[in-house]
């Protein structure tokens, strides 16, 4: 047997199943003596140029079926797959950072349906996109300020006075920051 093998063909002729088989990224389509191109997304295809075989990991592509997608934290920009934006765990639509899901590690939370902000208790540096811990006292903080609390979490018995939680009437803080209750002799 013997195979057309100019650069054209895009064929390998392997010996071992005597056949000229497509090169990767081509397919056969049963009429052509060339083999016929995949479609960008597709690694390997059969058939048709959109029934992919297998897809491109350098490309950020993972099989859905027979069609390659965009692998999770990257969204389709015109054919190519970019990285969505540090906030995002998986983000979709025309830009990096209109996310889907957060990264809970990082201490996001979804709001606004497509924006990861830091969840209670951490603020935004804004410099490196990372989610600082507020103080201990603070539900929530100001940014770039650990202890400038904009909110107190009431179950802990503090309050807002200024932009600190102080312990409410009838509770002192102890020596391990904790409000306590007064005795009933204060």
């Amino acid at each position: 047997m013997s195979c057309n093998l100019n650069s054209e063909s895009h064929r390998t002729f392997d010996d071992q199943t005597n056949t000229c088989d497509c090169d990767d990224g081509y397919f056969d389509d049963g009429t052509s003596e060339n083999c016929i191109p995949c479609h960008a997304s597709c690694l390997t295809c059969t058939n048709s140029a959109e029934n992919c075989t297998s897809c491109s990991t350098s490309a950020h592509r993972v099989s859905s079926g027979t069609t390659c997608i965009c692998a999770s934290g990257y969204y389709n920009n015109n054919g190519n797959c970019d990285a969505c934006d540090i906030t995002c765990k998986t983000c979709t639509g025309s830009n990096s950072n209109n996310c889907s899901t957060c990264n809970t590690n990082a201490y996001r939370t979804l709001v606004n349906s497509n924006t990861c902000a830091c969840a209670n208790n951490y603020f935004d540096d804004h410099v490196h996109e990372l989610c600082q811990s507020c103080h201990s006292s603070c539900l929530t903080c100001s940014d770039e300020n650990f202890d400038s609390c904009d909110s107190c979490d009431s179950s802990l018995n503090r309050v807002l006075q200024g932009y600190v939680c102080k312990c409410k009437d009838g509770f002192f803080e102890n020596s391990q920051g904790v409000c306590e209750a007064c005795s009933s002799t204060c």
